[in-house]
């Protein structure tokens, strides 16, 4: 036992004697989750309030008697949002039109009754069939993370109506409180849903297979030279610097790269035995993606993987060793994960700022163009700053490769 933990005193010497270690290894990615964490929390909670104030407008078709006193006095006694809007004459735009608009994320919700919905619902006796009782639906845009929670208020005031209506008006001849039925439903199809469920987990499940691939690679590409010795003979050949840098970088980015694209092939062959994927997704059925999407998709991943590359070479470069560049780079893991986590949910309040963002802004391209959101200006302002911002990385990447106290200090 002694001679066991004289191994792991060895081992954890390695980090707890020296502080700048310890606090990288240890303290650093908690803290660097805190901060990111609460600060895109901030920022997210900001926009749904700020979201939350905008006027919604609600489209009721064939509504039933008594239904617009009701809302009226919900709505003067705040039992509805301030914002909400109801509509119910003279509409603006046709069926056609209106649910066009929600799938581009407006804030509108239709409301449609059942034709003839009060005469029906009074006819309604205990023996009738559910299946018999007349409806109303709620129809939503479920892509629009903002319009859902309204959706859903719009949901309960249903059931408070269907309890009014009962209490006021029938229940001195018996009927019960199942008069008619009333559900949310998306205005989207099931490819769209496919894809949106898609757009929200595939960028954060791509950086953490790039990331990690790289981190493996990368952490070993310049301090595992150090650790063995050989990054001197290395520095001895009639070779630049900046050339055996530049090397390094191709050959992690490929490598990168190819992990990345393996595990996404693989990903997509395991649903040709199931079916489905792990989020219920058929991704053997038609989802509308043609060539020019995979090249883009391929064009993403390059610059994903170049990206990352290089980041992870900079902490192998300030590493004295594998394990040290590895605790260098895990708070930027743990920092690209957070992006691309919020990429899936928010722009961020940032609007079309949110593509100048490094990471942040690759993942949002990715997320467009898996639900068909791409434009021309989306991907210039993406790929031209991404290439802006590793061409700024590389020139520091270079700069720390030509410092002989970065690369042979021993403290």
């Amino acid at each position: 036992m002694k001679k066991m933990w004289a191994i792991a005193k060895k081992d954890l010497d390695k980090v707890f004697k020296f502080p700048g270690t310890l606090f990288t290894t240890v303290l650093l990615p908690g803290l660097i989750f805190f901060l990111v964490y609460t600060s895109i929390s901030v920022i997210i909670n900001r926009q749904i309030d700020k979201e939350q104030e905008k006027e919604k407008i609600v489209y009721v078709y064939e509504a039933p008697t008594g239904f617009i006193e009701f809302q009226t006095y919900a709505s003067q006694n705040q039992l509805l949002d301030s914002t909400l809007t109801f509509v119910y004459s003279d509409y603006e735009y046709t069926r056609t039109e209106l649910e066009a608009k929600m799938k581009d994320d407006e804030h509108y919700i239709i409301i449609v009754f059942d034709e003839d919905f009060y005469n029906k619902a009074v006819a309604v006796t205990n023996e009738t069939p559910a299946e018999d009782l007349p409806n109303v639906k709620i129809l939503y845009n479920d892509q629009n993370e903002f319009i859902g929670p309204t959706a859903q208020a719009l949901y309960y005031f249903m059931a408070a109506y269907k309890n009014f209506v009962v209490n006021q008006e029938l229940s001195s001849v018996g009927k019960t409180t199942e008069i008619f039925t009333y559900k949310m439903e998306s205005i989207l199809d099931e490819v769209t849903q496919n894809t949106m469920i898609l757009a929200m987990m595939l960028p954060m499940m791509l950086m953490i297979i790039i990331f990690s691939g790289t981190l493996g690679i990368g952490v070993d590409a310049i301090a595992g030279e150090k650790e063995r010795g050989t990054l001197a003979s290395l520095l001895m050949m009639p070779v630049r610097r900046e050339q055996i840098i530049i090397g390094k970088m191709l050959s992690t980015s490929i490598l990168s790269l190819l992990v990345a694209a393996s595990s996404f092939i693989g990903m997509l062959s395991s649903t040709l035995v199931g079916g489905e994927n792990m989020f219920g997704i058929d991704l053997t059925a038609e989802l509308g993606y043609g060539f020019g999407d995979y090249m883009m998709l391929l064009l993403i991943l390059i610059v994903i993987a170049f990206t990352v590359s290089i980041l992870v070479l900079i902490c192998s470069t300030l590493g004295k060793n594998p394990q040290q560049a590895a605790s260098y780079a895990m708070p930027l893991y743990i920092v690209c994960i957070m992006l691309g986590i919020a990429a899936s949910s928010t722009d961020l309040g940032l609007g079309f700022g949110k593509y100048f963002v490094p990471i942040f802004n690759l993942n949002v391209l990715l997320s467009d163009l898996i639900s068909f959101k791409l434009t021309v200006g989306n991907v210039l302002a993406t790929v031209g700053s991404s290439i802006v911002f590793i061409g700024v990385i590389v020139v520091l990447l270079v700069r720390a490769f030509r410092s002989e106290r970065i690369l042979f200090d021993k403290q």
